[in-house]
């Protein structure tokens, strides 16, 4: 019954790769939220510099709009890889699921909790007693790690999920509805393009720990290793653009994912909230499942209550496709990218606009 509820809920969208053949075989299915984003930026840019073809990979996204946990779409089939956050990670290990992390999209945590610029509170600490807005429900264990990476913990804080549309979210910050929002700094960006002025009282402490990895099952890893090797690859090469050129990124962005760029003042300032996060610390190594940053990620669940204890998390991540995922020629992929940027059919989207 949930696996058919599952499909039906979920839209899957096939990601349009000009020139595969119709006898593809090799199909990756995954779901995340925010498919279409430069806070993805490795997964348009695969695509459109055809990355994704050269591996032979169709790629099948599920719609991320669900409030059905990721990891169950793992556990039902529905999908090959899932991205789940660090909490999501340590409930999927609670269910003994056997799901494994493989893949490190953003090396640093995007979310945050965040103030208008003129609000008298300084730090999360002075939440207490008032309310403060959610994103979605996952959100709820950024407010309790900013509460333990301060001292305290989220006792005595209300929490409302109000959600990460424009106007609602603008009524956070402009209508005072709460006194803080609790997200991703995805979700506010539209807002700072906007003049709208916020600060992020969340402890530094709290943002470094990996966010947004990809995960499968353990025991389908030798039945997907080489469609799994192609995928991962190819969006390794998408990331690899962002350390050639980010400006390449923005000209990208604005053919891929053209609804952020309606404003090019948002444009530009979403890219610059988020170009960081994916920018991996070795860049010989993009994806790598760091296991000390997974340390600290454990510690804070310990925290907050979600993980009894620390223990060893050799169950939980895996290396084992770093190797075929960064094995790939850069200086290629540095003159793919200038070739991209120099033919005047992408002349719309290379020449940089205006700020707005």
């Amino acid at each position: 019954m949930l696996r058919k509820a599952l499909l039906t809920a979920s839209v899957v969208a096939l990601m349009s790769v000009p020139g595969i053949a119709q006898a593809q075989n090799k199909t990756i299915t995954l779901i995340q939220p925010n498919n279409g984003t430069m806070g993805f930026y490795g997964l348009h840019s695969a695509r459109l510099l055809g990355y994704f073809e050269e591996e032979g990979v169709n790629v099948k996204l599920l719609s991320g709009d669900t409030s059905v946990p990721y990891a169950a779409f793992l556990t039902n089939g529905d999908v090959d890889l899932a991205m789940l956050d660090g909490s999501e990670t340590f409930q999927a290990r609670n269910a003994n699921i056997g799901a494994v992390t493989v893949y490190t999209l953003h090396n640093r945590a995007p979310e945050g909790v965040f103030v208008s610029k003129d609000s008298p509170i300084k730090s999360v600490t002075e939440l207490k007693g008032k309310t403060i807005g959610l994103a979605s429900d996952r959100d709820l264990a950024v407010v309790k790690v900013a509460m333990a990476h301060a001292g305290s913990n989220a006792d005595g804080v209300n929490t409302v999920v109000v959600g990460d549309s424009g106007p609602t979210l603008a009524n956070v910050f402009l209508k005072g509805t709460a006194a803080a929002f609790a997200g991703s700094g995805n979700d506010v960006a539209a807002l700072k393009a906007r003049g709208i002025e916020l600060r992020d009282i969340m402890p530094e402490s709290a943002k470094n720990s990996p966010a947004n990895t990809y995960s499968m099952l353990a025991n389908r890893m030798d039945e997907l290793r080489e469609p799994l090797c192609g995928f991962f690859r190819a969006y390794s090469k998408g990331v690899h653009v962002g350390l050639v050129d980010m400006e390449a990124v923005a000209a990208l962005s604005r053919k891929g994912v053209p609804h952020e760029w309606e404003s090019s003042a948002f444009g530009y300032g979403y890219l610059n909230t988020v170009k960081g996060l994916q920018i991996p610390p070795n860049p010989e190594m993009i994806g790598e499942v760091n296991v000390a940053a997974w340390e600290g990620v454990q510690k804070d669940m310990v925290l907050i209550g979600s993980v009894e204890k620390e223990s060893s998390l050799d169950d939980i991540l895996s290396n084992d496709f770093m190797g075929c995922a960064n094995d790939f020629d850069r200086a290629e992929v540095a003159s793919e990218v200038k070739a991209w940027m120099a033919d005047p059919a992408n002349a719309e989207f290379v020449k940089k606009p205006a700020t707005q």
